[in-house]
């Protein structure tokens, strides 16, 4: 695991695409446009491994119930990641379309 800066900015993002295996929940996440008439940004890989302990089993349990057009927040290095937000299928769809 990579050293994680003690108060290192989060910033939202929005989930592209999830593929869930036994292992590690990998996905592939964008960062919200700066302003409307942006570009989309790049797509990067998250993974979430399965891991030994609790907080990890957790993590993964809650990777997996995301779905693309969610959102979450993701450190700046694009490895740590907190506060997944849960939409409705129109917001999602609005996610991706537009963010």
């Amino acid at each position: 695991m990579a050293d994680v800066e003690l108060g290192a900015p989060m910033f939202k993002a929005v989930v592209v695409k999830k593929d869930v295996t036994p292992v590690a929940v990998v996905l592939k996440v964008r960062y919200h446009r700066k302003h409307f008439f942006d570009g989309k940004r790049k797509v990067f890989t998250l993974e979430v491994p399965f891991g030994n302990s609790t907080w990890q089993q957790d993590r993964y349990n809650l990777a997996q119930m995301l779905q693309p057009g969610d959102e979450l927040f993701v450190d700046g290095y694009g490895e740590e990641w907190s506060d997944p937000l849960y939409h409705n299928a129109l917001q999602r769809k609005w996610n991706l379309r537009f963010f």
